[in-house]
């Protein structure tokens, strides 16, 4: 935001409305973070003279990942919605991580509803994950190869697994709670859990969904089931 001449303040908008007197005041040395196409409106003020007109800038294609409390996340939708997810960022994650269910970025409250595709994929030192009640589905690869991740509660909010989510982690214990839906391909592939309990909302296990976890020696099929993918349970080798 430049051009207004010296002794003027200018005072803009973001949400399209038109920009007032009693609007914020543009500071040339601060920047403005935002995290979403939108329009910005601004005019200038100066005492003594008459208001300039509002110039209106539409602001398009605006990067939608930012990084808060060092967990990265992307806007589900970049105009309808005030949701975020979980996403993949430019460093590693370590140790014991946090997801809350809600955070402010640029002045905006968003909801974290979403594991997204690949978000931890390949995260090795991750040890253990918490994920709040408005997360509605884990996403493709989202802990793919996450070799100490050992131990994973799901909450009852999740309604879908992806494909691959957990597929060669270190998963030794999961827990479901009702609510769950459906499990995607290979969602569980090749990890190694010592017994499993599955939720009664349950109705789809994907293609290949627990291949080669072949720790486990009973499990019990919820009648909600309708539907259990080609392979599903091949080299599960305990189970009796």
């Amino acid at each position: 935001i430049s051009g207004a001449p010296q002794g003027s303040f200018i005072t803009y908008t973001l949400d399209g409305s038109d920009p007032t007197r009693e609007s914020l005041v543009y500071n040339p040395s601060d920047s403005i973070p935002i995290a979403r196409n939108l329009l910005v409106k601004a005019f200038a003020v100066k005492p003594g003279h008459f208001d300039s007109d509002i110039a209106t800038r539409q602001i398009y294609d605006v990067t939608q990942t930012f990084s808060k409390d060092g967990i990265y996340y992307r806007l589900v939708d970049n105009v309808l919605t005030n949701e975020v997810e979980v996403t993949r960022g430019n460093k590693d994650y370590e140790g014991d991580i946090v997801i809350p269910d809600k955070l402010t970025y640029a002045g905006v409250e968003y909801s974290v509803t979403r594991i997204g595709r690949e978000a931890f994929y390949n995260q090795g030192k991750l040890r253990s994950i918490v994920m709040p009640n408005t997360i509605k589905s884990v996403g493709e690869n989202a802990f793919l190869h996450c070799s100490k991740l050992t131990e994973i509660d799901i909450p009852a909010s999740v309604i879908t697994i992806e494909n691959s989510a957990f597929s060669s982690s270190g998963l030794r214990k999961i827990t479901f709670h009702d609510g769950l839906e459906t499990i995607g391909k290979n969602a569980f592939y090749y990890t190694q859990f010592t017994s499993i309990t599955l939720p009664q909302t349950l109705k789809s296990i994907g293609e290949e969904a627990f291949y080669n976890c072949n720790q486990f020696a009973n499990l019990v099929i919820p009648e909600s089931v309708n539907y259990i993918g080609a392979r599903a349970f091949i080299g599960c080798d305990k189970l009796e």
